[in-house]
């Protein structure tokens, strides 16, 4: 699995958000959110749907 997420930082980061911000408009705990952008989780449908929503990308970004 461990594809890093290096964009999904970039997104975040270019955002002003830190990983508690992002987990908190996703509802998601920020540990998640780490090991969502270390590549060593990957995301169910419906999270993969809300953290495209929230980043500005397309669901199938988060794709193995």
């Amino acid at each position: 699995m461990n594809k890093k997420r290096i964009w999904m930082k970039e997104i975040r980061l270019n955002k002003g958000w830190d990983q508690v911000d992002l987990a908190r408009i996703v509802n998601l705990n920020p540990s998640y959110i780490c090991e969502l952008e270390q590549g060593n989780k990957n995301p169910s449908l419906a999270t993969a749907c809300k953290l495209a929503d929230v980043l500005g990308v397309k669901p199938e970004k988060f794709l193995p």
